[in-house]
């Protein structure tokens, strides 16, 4: 899809980048990425990012998300 994608509570987990559109993503709360590649969608919010799984992963957009990012 093309629009953006809204995180307002709990977790998302994405495990590839195509499940997340080729819109921004505003996260307000946790967006997991269990995946590798390089994704170009721009990041929001007050929410954090967890990188999971053993893949690289570049990410590449106009980030602006303040929660932080995880490394696990």
């Amino acid at each position: 899809y093309t629009d953006g994608t809204l995180i307002s509570g709990g977790t998302l987990v994405a495990t590839n980048l195509e499940a997340l559109g080729t819109g921004d993503v505003t996260n307000n709360a946790t967006l997991e990425l269990n995946t590798g590649g390089t994704f170009d969608n721009a990041i929001s919010g007050s929410g954090q990012v967890v990188k999971s799984g053993d893949d690289a992963l570049t990410l590449s957009g106009s980030n602006t998300y303040t929660g932080g990012t995880t490394i696990s």
